[in-house]
């Protein structure tokens, strides 16, 4: 079974559901039900070509515990994080009163204090994610742990004890174990390890830490270890060239806090946050996520909101009706010239399609930001057809994973003088879910090496395949 069938499979099965038609919807509105389909569009990248709306210092909020201004990076809990479409955690923790606790360390006397620094428990936030984890089956949470102390031991009994069936084992399909050093760590596989190879073992939570390794512990059993995978940068022209083997996790953290207003200027913001898309940023740790009051203000912009993290779905209400994409006009998608941006469609209409390259010689070297567009119209059905016969079965019918693949096939529509079409993409809806072909290697295109085809990709499929089965 691939895992795009898999994934029908197991997401009929979640709870949260859209309607066809969304009345009157608001732009917060949209930008959460858009975001929360966008997260799934990666899911056969490698985590380096991913992205992970996130939030810095995740517990510092007066939801789940108590913080004065100067300590709140958050303006909702966790959990409330998550259903608005965050992806990626950060949480430092702490021994205090001899429990596992969550907080700033700000006190060298006392680490957590009630109703200052807070002082809520791992175990009580564990909790609360197990239970979004198996409502989620299908959406892939990566939690950062730090300043992990001397209690790495203590810290790995709690995740087993409340998250551990959810939680991507650090030997789980990875062929690196215990890679760094002598203590067992196991670096995280930014570029061989993909979202839906994490689903399809029946896990959704990764934990990972730039802590050195823990002896005598199991914490290396389910914790990766950066090791150089994740990289801190504090603008887009920091990150590396995209278009080269992705070897590392780039992330942007704010530690702005509701207190200091414009004292601690955010980097990642309304303003900004479209040009670290477009660079292939792949984490994204902000501060005081969807925050709506005017305390919460930063350089003069409110803090980032989930219809800021959209690059996939069009928000243009050009109906006048208050509707937003996808607004139920079919079951398909579309690259829109005007607004470069996705709309859905019936699948029986005519239009270019997108191509994308996978790999450029027989060695199996990856391509990248490699598209063109079919020479004719055609059908959503055909699309696959019409992309392998104009490109000599090199170039696939695909979706783009992420915003730089998308402005590369912006780019591509031009170049072909096709700027006024609209151009589908593999992008449907099935059981009721958006299930993207980003033109990773699977089955069809097994299918198509084994009936004689020639193309590059044949030659290291079963590699490429390894992927994402």
């Amino acid at each position: 079974m691939s895992f795009k069938t898999k994934l029908v499979a197991i997401t009929a099965t979640v709870i949260t559901t859209f309607p066809l038609t969304l009345w009157a919807e608001t732009q917060e509105s949209w930008g959460e039900r858009a975001l929360a389909i966008q997260n799934s569009i990666d899911h056969d990248a490698p985590l380096a070509e991913a992205t992970f709306p996130g939030t810095h210092n995740s517990f510092a909020n007066n939801t789940d515990d108590d913080y004065i201004n100067d300590a709140l990076n958050q303006a909702r809990g966790i959990i409330d994080q998550q259903n608005r479409g965050i992806r990626s955690i950060g949480l430092d923790l702490h021994w205090s009163s001899d429990k596992v606790r969550m907080c700033h360390n700000n006190l060298s006397w006392s680490p957590c204090v009630e109703n200052f620094t807070g002082q809520r428990r791992f175990r009580a936030y564990l909790k609360d994610l197990a239970n979004w984890a198996n409502a989620n089956p299908d959406q892939v949470v990566l939690i950062h742990i730090d300043d992990v102390d001397d209690k790495a031991g203590k810290i790995d009994d709690e995740i087993v004890s409340y998250i551990a069936s959810h939680t991507l084992s650090t030997d789980s399909g990875v062929t690196s174990h215990g890679d760094y050093g002598s203590n067992g760590c196991t670096k995280l596989p930014v570029n061989t390890l993909t979202k839906s190879k994490v689903v399809a073992s029946g896990k959704n939570v990764i934990f990972w830490s730039n802590n050195k390794c823990k002896d005598k512990t199991t914490f290396n059993d389910y914790v990766f270890y950066a090791a150089n995978g994740v990289e801190d940068v504090n603008a887009p022209d920091k990150l590396d060239t995209y278009g080269t083997a992705q070897t590392t996790l780039h992330r942007t953290k704010d530690a702005t806090t509701k207190g200091t207003n414009d004292s601690n200027k955010p980097k990642l913001k309304p303003s900004t946050v479209d040009g670290f898309l477009s660079a292939g940023l792949n984490i994204f740790e902000v501060y005081g996520y969807s925050a709506t009051g005017s305390d919460w203000k930063s350089s003069g912009e409110y803090p980032i909101a989930a219809a800021d993290m959209v690059w996939t779905w069009d928000f243009n209400d050009s109906d006048g009706n208050g509707t937003y994409e996808p607004d139920g006009s079919g079951n398909c998608a579309f690259l829109s010239p005007t607004t470069q941006r996705f709309r859905d469609a019936s699948c029986s209409d005519t239009k270019y399609a997108a191509c994308r390259r996978l790999v450029t010689d027989s060695n199996g070297t990856r391509a990248y930001n490699d598209y063109i567009i079919t020479s004719i119209p055609t059908s959503f059905a055909n699309a696959e057809a019409q992309c392998l016969s104009d490109g000599a079965d090199e170039y696939y019918f695909a979706t783009p994973r992420n915003k730089v693949e998308r402005d590369a096939l912006v780019n591509a529509i031009s170049a072909q003088g096709l700027s006024q079409e609209d151009v589908w993409i593999n992008y449907s809806k099935n059981s009721g879910r958006w299930v993207a072909d980003i033109g990773e290697a699977d089955d069809a295109m097994k299918a198509l090496c084994n009936g004689g085809s020639t193309a590059n990709v044949c030659s290291v499929i079963d590699t490429y395949l390894n992927r994402v089965q």
